[in-house]
């Protein structure tokens, strides 16, 4: 037999011995059991550390999130919700701990303070084991690019595409690449770790909370990050190119000390109701805002910019409305390890960010 077809014969007798978990989670999610099906998934993607069930769990969130989708109608109301401030003498973002965070915390920093800073969301531990993953997926996107990929770097980077094995990207996977960045649906392991831990620390329930619905992921924009000191940066609001109708919360975690030695976030502590100007004063693109407008627009909300300076392991949550910008000074000399998580209301989920269902 030559050694193509035996090749074929073990990727069959492969995709035989896990097609029981494979098709008992569809059709568990067909049922609509959609959270047992990722579970079960999960769980024999774990005990075997097979890259092929990991990639099918991603594709499976997809599939859940587009048939979700197609029947959700937009979600009624105004919004954001009157959330009561939980932080009345706080001028700034609000700062709290792991065990502090609920589901009102995170709403009313949203709303009243345009964010929510908590400290220690993860162990020391969990800090370690995901900053070895986001290099594991940096270097097997490398290897993946240099045709050297080996199985084992399949489950740290797969690019995603969906079941027509249609390239639904664009640009988008080259524009994470150049600002330092691996998509994180292009590391089937890294969605399940990172969605696990959200689900385990309530970051799911206090999402679907202020969402008013179970929240989906964004393909285009979740992202693994190593930015170097070197990296451009510009004010933002990532509802300036989303549109402001969507109901989103970004999930940002750092991995590594980031503030001094190493780029960070600036932040204006404020949750806009509108758009800032953009593209004006010398603003280098026309989606984002000129150093000047967002003094300016500061200065006006009589708030003060927020440097960031996190350690590994504190969380900073907030939304589209949100202007803030990658927070870069003369002398840094380190890069920043970070995971970016954006999470979307699917029935306001803007068409060309693909979604997975958390």
């Amino acid at each position: 037999m030559s050694v193509s077809l035996v090749q074929a014969a073990t990727r069959i007798l492969h995709r035989a011995s896990r097609s029981h978990p494979v098709g008992a989670a569809r059709r568990l999610s067909r049922a609509g059991r959609c959270r047992d099906a990722f579970a079960l998934l999960g769980d024999a993607f774990e005990s075997s550390g097979d890259a092929e069930l990991a990639s099918e769990l991603v594709l499976l969130r997809y599939e859940a999130a587009m048939k979700g989708r197609s029947r959700s109608q937009p979600v009624a109301g105004d919004w954001p919700p009157d959330e009561p401030d939980l932080f009345p003498e706080c001028a700034g973002i609000p700062e709290i701990s792991s065990a502090a965070f609920t589901p009102a915390a995170l709403a009313s920093g949203i709303v009243r303070h345009g964010g929510l800073i908590v400290r220690g969301l993860l162990s020391q531990e969990e800090v370690d084991r995901y900053t070895t993953c986001v290099h594991l997926a940096f270097d097997a996107r490398t290897r993946h690019v240099a045709g050297a990929a080996s199985q084992e770097d399949a489950k740290w980077y797969t690019p995603f595409r969906n079941w027509r094995d249609r390239n639904l990207l664009g640009g988008a996977r080259d524009f994470a690449e150049r600002g330092g960045g691996v998509l994180g649906a292009d590391s089937p392991a890294m969605v399940h770790e990172i969605l696990k831990m959200a689900e385990s620390r309530g970051v799911i329930a206090a999402v679907e909370a202020f969402l008013d619905e179970r929240p989906a992921v964004s393909v285009r924009k979740t992202t693994l990050r190593i930015v170097p000191p070197t990296t451009g940066t510009s004010w933002h609001q990532d509802g300036a190119f989303l549109g402001d109708y969507v109901r989103s919360v970004n999930m940002w975690i750092a991995l590594s000390e980031c503030g001094d030695d190493a780029p960070s976030l600036d932040i204006i502590p404020k949750r806009f109701d509108h758009i800032v100007p953009t593209g004006t004063e010398g603003a280098p693109f026309t989606w984002t805002v000129a150093d000047t407008v967002a003094e300016r627009v500061a200065r006006e909300a009589g708030v003060e910019i927020l440097h960031g300076n996190f350690a590994p392991g504190d969380a900073v949550f907030f939304d589209h409305m949100n202007l803030h910008r990658t927070g870069v000074r003369p002398g840094m000399t380190k890069d920043r390890l970070a995971i970016e998580w954006w999470f979307f209301a699917p029935s306001r989920f803007p068409t060309e960010q693909i979604p997975i269902l958390a």
